[in-house]
């Protein structure tokens, strides 16, 4: 339920984690409850009979709401790619334009200025693109062993089904449990 960065900087409560499944899923769970009395209220909600059931009994198209798309990872690696690619061309157009005789050539009227404005251009792209291909590549790096939603609610769903077992009395969360 956690990105790795998320787990070490600030972790979910179980609270939180049913709270984020119940806006995911729009469904209406009181968040004044205890953490038990808000499971039982997301199980009621996507298994509406109080049988005896298993956790493979939760409707498809609730579980293909939660799966992570791929597109964002796609798009993070393309991007660190990109990233990288516009480094590497950006120092290629800078060494192929520093010369001794680059000196001279800045003075030619029309030249010069076309040759500075690359110069500048090629040099920004190769100072900005390394932090953001790093950025890029550890933030696709920590989305893809972030939070698996779709196995979540499978042990959500299942740790309901086992307390609503259990004896009333005993059933109860602490207050805020990390998970």
């Amino acid at each position: 339920s956690h990105t790795p960065v998320r787990n070490i900087v600030a972790p979910r409560t179980l609270e939180d984690i049913i709270q984020i499944y119940a806006k995911k899923l729009s469904l209406s769970i009181d968040k004044s409850v205890d953490a038990y009395e808000q499971l039982e209220a997301l199980r009621s909600q996507l298994l509406d009979t109080d049988a005896v059931i298993s956790v493979a009994d939760i409707p498809d198209d609730i579980k293909e709401q939660l799966t992570r798309s791929l597109w964002p990872r796609l798009a993070g690696v393309g991007g660190a790619g990109t990233a990288a690619g516009s480094r590497w061309a950006a120092r290629k157009v800078l060494e192929l334009t520093n010369s001794k005789w680059l000196d001279l050539i800045k003075l030619i009227p029309k030249v010069g200025p076309g040759l500075i404005a690359v110069r500048t251009i090629a040099s920004t792209v190769a100072t900005i693109s390394a932090p953001i291909g790093v950025a890029l590549s550890l933030w696709t790096l920590n989305e893809n062993f972030g939070p698996q939603w779709d196995r979540c609610l499978t042990l959500l769903v299942g740790s309901a089904l086992c307390l609503q077992s259990q004896n009333s009395d005993s059933k109860k969360f602490p207050k805020s449990p990390t998970v």
